[in-house]
């Protein structure tokens, strides 16, 4: 079911960019961006690029 949201997304160009200059999947950065846990330090890196990009709330970046 998340496929379906994901491409419906409204920000999918954005998932698509980071995916390309972090080496994951779009998908993995749709599901970061709503709610996945992040576990290695690539993950961090792209929740803190999503913050700076305004998708998301809650997260502290440097």
């Amino acid at each position: 079911m998340r496929i379906f949201y994901y491409l419906f997304s409204s920000n999918k160009e954005i998932y698509k960019r980071l995916a390309e200059e972090y080496d994951v999947k779009p998908i993995d950065v749709y599901d970061l961006a709503h709610g996945k846990r992040a576990i290695s330090l690539k993950d961090y890196s792209i929740l803190d690029e999503l913050a700076k990009l305004g998708l998301i709330s809650g997260w502290m970046y440097r």
